[in-house]
């Protein structure tokens, strides 16, 4: 709040209106000279958020204030020394409004409330500038307003003695936050207990950083590297051996949709194996000789900057390449100043281009004779004709002051003949790509755009690339520079975390093997380990990440798939104290045991807790505490919960097809409000868990909880929903942490936090702190018996069943042991249509490992632009918690028609298109149909010198999840 800094403005206000108190007379000299200047110098409010006088039915609004183009206050303005307050106490107080000490303000409320009714506002003040009175106009219970209190500032000596509370009610801060309902629920006395202090059974105090093992300690800093750099900057054999190709996603599809939806219909997805779509662009402006401007869009952290890199290094074909001249512009680099934005931009291309133009890396004056070899010509047969035919010395000579004054004072235009230069002798298409623009502001977005277009347009031939997010494409399809409907967008699917760490483990292996030199990746870096540590410890990480499924699972959903942050994460697992490297290691190379064993618990404390010894929200970025509440707001401990189920039953309603699964924000606070939620209580659930990444807004840009905003749940809400219900050690860490305010059940917490935690203390400490999360659950809620909230319903019995009833010994024992981690969320998993109803925009398939039950819903279909399944199709699809505790498929990556060749192999002849030894791919095309079918390296290896464009040959030919039509086997035929 910025209460303090107002302060200052208010008693300089206070002091000189005192002065002037005696010529102010009139009601309309008290709302220029007082209301009109509190409201402004003393709380915030700007004069374009005022309407002044506007009329109604009831009559002429005073004053009326907006925020963000809602109607928000109503004020009521009276003429100083109109008695509004009839008691001689003038001090800061609340007074019943039909008693008698605001007997005299009784018609002023009526009109105030009149107003509130016709605008649509719950919230008035009547002032004379000098006395200030708040009031609710609209109550539920069933009561009048005016039996009701009513919060009075009597005088200008009350307004600067509790200013606070003054700033909190009337400015336009506290407005935008409703902090009054705050103080009014104080002064109703509702819920005293509620606004009691929150504690928590951890302290702060006692919050410690564990000392690391020598080995951890050790592999800190290679492991900052290895897990961080997913550009490959430090390390080219890094990106090109650890990129993962893929075709399908697990966050791409509904991004697309959404897009294609809503911004812009030329959406095309990339195949990152070949970049082909990219490279096909390319060889069409090369051809064309028209220049063109693109987006290669991706989520945030899907490795967008990484794929440039790796596309222009190390996949776009040689020939191709030679016939473009490549100049990667970093803006991260660049201050982030709109004014210099552009001079910055020009300076930095010079640089860049004179880099690759000239061997020496600057132009010799030949070079620049070249370059301007227009204005040499002019100059020659113009003006300084007679110069240029009687003494060429001197002519050069003053030809040279004129390019030292072009470079220095008109670098653009230099920048421009280089790029001319490039285009017209050279024959190259320059290519000038602007990354890492995400970071940067909307205003420098646009001088960087409108720049490129400038270069764009004065030059033959160029391709402008803008690698951007997702959430940046949003933002600037709205307010921002870039011409959507006239701009091709590229989208980079995002791989599964464990694809990204299986490529990154097995380049560690390949590294520490024994040949010639392959130590030296980790021994450059400044680790002095042995080859059998190094060996050892990738022998870890791959049970840990590779093996142990729901272990990169859980990192994934709880990243939401966000490549940067799921390496980070698996960094800070590895390094925690809790899951002890060093022993995992010292096991390995023991051989004790056949395979390392990672305990769920220590895994999940690592997870939780990193490096501390115990769970501290602040300072993790992935682990949330879902039982939470605000200290503003006070309501049920399971609200947050609440909303999670309820848009997982949004996104899994039967038939349902409103904007994929998101609600809007009126449907969520009528939802909650018919459960008896304060408003303010949702609102801010809503944006806390929109800052943790449990929700999502339809428009990604938008960070901000607003009424024309919708909302989805995310992967990383639903895990945290798995593990509120399933995870032991994630119930008992946030149980210590979430600060509550029954002291009982604290004391209770740390009486047994501070004993040897044994498995029966953990689901000791699980049940305390459910029973009295259900408890306060019952205090600020109630479930109505509509069929609508059964789903609530189920949470609730869901949560006592699991943590507060007696369960079996059996069902203690999985839960010890970790066995039911993952038994809700599933990625890739395969199973069998059981029947799907196309009229209710539903149906079920049968999990072929496990036998159970998935609910899928014909939204998944409609994303995918598919044709909803037949029986006995095998769809693969991602699984989570859904409806009344069934599973449903939150995510589909592809369908296996009945009789499609995708079930099995089929045979064909065709021609080999292409095959790139170096890339370790290539193609085939289908005799008759003409289709392009893919030839991984594993197949073409041992005749791979044979596959020149043309020969023919026989293939099997299977369908594959991850990149359509697959070579599964090739043999050569004789030629005709």
């Amino acid at each position: 709040m910025n209460v303090d800094a107002f302060y200052g403005h208010a008693r300089s206000l206070i002091s000189d209106v005192r002065s002037q108190l005696a010529t102010i007379e009139t009601e309309a000299d008290a709302r220029f000279r007082m209301i009109d200047r509190f409201l402004v110098e003393a709380l915030g409010w700007d004069r374009s958020d005022f309407k002044m006088e506007p009329h109604t039915t009831a009559g002429y609004t005073d004053y009326l204030l907006h925020i963000g183009g809602t109607a928000t206050f109503v004020v009521e303005a009276k003429r100083v020394g109109k008695i509004l307050v009839d008691t001689v106490d003038k001090r800061y107080g609340s007074y019943v409004i039909s008693g008698p000490a605001l007997k005299s303000a009784s018609s002023g409320f009526s009109q105030a409330v009149s107003y509130c009714i016709e605008h649509g506002v719950d919230f008035a003040a009547l002032t004379t500038g000098e006395v200030w009175i708040a009031f609710i106009a609209f109550r539920s219970g069933g009561k009048s307003y005016r039996e009701y209190k009513a919060i009075v500032f009597p005088n200008l000596d009350s307004i600067e003695t509790e200013f606070a509370a003054f700033y909190d009610l009337f400015s336009k801060e506290g407005l935008s936050k409703k902090l009054y309902r705050t103080h009014f629920a104080k002064i109703d006395g509702v819920s005293a207990k509620s606004f009691e202090p929150l504690i928590s059974a951890n302290k702060a105090q006692d919050a410690k950083l564990l000392r690391k093992s020598e080995l951890a300690q050790d592999l800190d800093p290679i492991l900052t590297s290895f897990f961080s750099d997913l550009a490959g900057h430090d390390d080219p054999d890094l990106r090109r051996h650890c990129f993962v190709e893929t075709r399908e996603s697990r966050t791409a599809d509904l991004a697309m949709q959404k897009m294609i939806s809503s911004i812009s219909s030329t959406v095309i997805q990339i195949a990152t194996d070949t970049g082909q779509q990219i490279a096909d662009h390319i060889d069409a402006t090369v051809e064309s000789g028209r220049s063109s401007t693109i987006l290669i869009a991706g989520g945030e952290g899907s490795g967008k900057s990484t794929f440039i890199n790796r596309f222009f290094e190390d996949i776009l074909d040689r020939s191709l390449k030679e016939k473009c001249l490549i100049v990667r512009i970093d803006l991260s680099k660049i201050i982030d100043n709109p004014s210099t934005a552009a001079s910055d931009l020009t300076s930095v291309t010079k640089k860049l281009l004179e880099a690759q133009m000239f061997s020496d890396g600057y132009p010799k004056y030949d070079d620049l004779l070249g370059l301007y070899f227009d204005e040499y010509k002019r100059w020659s047969e113009g003006q300084h004709k007679t110069l240029y035919e009687t003494d060429k010395s001197a002519f050069k000579v003053k030809f040279g002051e004129f390019l030292d004054e072009s470079l220095r004072d008109d670098p653009i235009t230099y920048v421009i003949h280089m790029l001319e230069n490039v285009a017209k002798n050279r024959k190259k298409v320059p290519v000038l790509v602007f990354d890492n623009s995400d970071s940067r502001s909307v205003a420098f977005q646009e001088v960087v755009y409108e720049w490129s277009q400038t270069i764009k347009r004065k030059i033959p031939v160029c391709l402008i690339i803008f690698p951007i997010s997702d959430k940046t494409i949003w933002r600037l399809s709205r307010e921002g520079p870039f011409r959507l409907n006239q701009t091709r967008i590229f989208y980079l699917p995002t791989p599964s975390t464990r694809e990204v760490l299986t490529k990154r483990i097995d380049y560690l292996k390949d590294r520490s093997s024994k040949h010639k030199g392959k130590e030296r990746y980790f021994l450059d870096k400044g680790i002095h380990l042995k080859l059998k540590d190094i060996n050892a410890f990738a022998a870890c990480m791959e049970e840990i990440f590779v093996n142990e499924d729901f272990i990169s699972r859980r990192i994934g959903w709880l990243t939401n798939h966000n490549l940067s942050k799921g390496l980070e994460l698996s960094r800070n697992i590895i390094t925690s104290p809790y899951l002890s490297i060093d022993e995992l290691v010292g096991s390995y190379l023991k051989r004790e045991k056949p395979h390392v064993t990672i305990k769920h618990r220590k895994f999940m404390q690592a997870l939780i807790s990193g490096d501390y010894n115990q769970f501290d929200v602040s300072k993790h970025g992935y682990i949330r505490d879902v039982f939470e509440t605000s200290a503003d707001f006070p309501s049920s401990p399971l609200l947050t919960l609440s909303l999670i189920k309820l848009l997982i039953d949004k996104a899994g309603e039967e038939g349902s097809n409103t904007n994929l699964g998101f609600a809007a924000y009126d449907q969520i606070a009528s939802y909650f409000s018919a459960m008896l939620a304060l408003d303010d209580a949702v609102r801010d659930c809503l944006e806390r868990a929109l800052a943790d990444g449990l929700i999502e807004p339809f428009d990604a840009d938008d960070r901000h909880v607003n009424e024309q905003q919708r909302f989805a749940v995310t992967h990383a809400g639903r895990m945290h929903y798995e593990m509120a219900l399933r995870d032991e050690v994630y119930v008992a860490h946030m149980a210590f942490a979430t600060p509550i305010r029954s002291h009982a059940v604290v004391d209770a917490l740390r009486s047994i936090k501070n004993s040897s935690m044994k498995g029966d203390e953990w689901r000791n400490v699980c049940g305390i702190f459910i029973k009295h999360c259900v408890q306060d659950d019952k205090v600020f809620l109630n479930i109505p018996a509509d069929s609508m909230f059964a789903g609530q319903t189920q949470l609730r019995t869901d949560l006592v069943a699991r943590w507060v009833e007696s369960s079996s010994e059996a069902s203690r024992n999985r839960s010890s042991q970790g066995t039911t981690i993952g038994a809700e969320t599933r990625d890739s998993v395969r199973a069998k249509v059981k029947w799907f109803d196309a009229g209710k925009g539903y149906g079920f398939a049968t999990d072929i490992v496990s036998g159970e039950d998935i609910f899928l819903s014909a939204r998944l279909f409609r994303e995918r632009f598919l044709d909803v399944p037949e029986e006995n199709s095998i769809v693969i699809c991602d699984v989570g918690p859904g409806k009344e505790g069934r599973l449903q498929a939150v995510m589909l990556h592809s369908v296996e028609i009945p009789g499609d060749r995708g079930i099995g192999e089929t045979n064909a002849k065709g021609v080999v298109k292409f095959y790139d030894e170096t890339k370790g791919f290539g193609f085939v095309t289908i005799a008759g149909s003409g289709e392009d079918v893919y030839i991984p390296r594993r197949v073409a290896h041992d005749l791979r010198a044979d596959l020149a464009p043309g020969v023919p040959v026989s293939i099997q030919v299977r369908e594959s999840r991850g990149r359509g039509l697959e070579v599964r086997s090739l043999k050569l035929e004789p030629a005709n």
